[in-house]
């Protein structure tokens, strides 16, 4: 929040990893909506990194070593 309207300042905010920039004076009703709306987002953000954690051990497992491939080696010594 600021009481400068710089775009130099808007830029470098948002390089800084400022979501959204409120100028002086600012909307009530405008407020509310980006802080509502940063709430969702950190939600979603959280809800995704669970989703991911809960995924990392399945996805992290080397493709030769699954069960498919163990089955598919096991086949190819038992030819040879």
């Amino acid at each position: 929040m600021t009481a400068w309207s710089n775009t130099d300042l808007i830029i470098q905010a948002m390089q800084l990893g400022a979501s959204d920039f409120i100028e002086k004076p600012w909307q009530n009703q405008r407020l509310e909506q980006i802080v509502q709306q940063q709430l969702r987002i950190t939600g979603l953000a959280k809800s995704n990194s669970a989703l991911k954690q809960a995924l990392t051990p399945a996805s992290e497992l080397p493709v030769w070593q699954s069960a498919v491939m163990q089955q598919f080696m096991t086949q190819l010594k038992s030819k040879t």
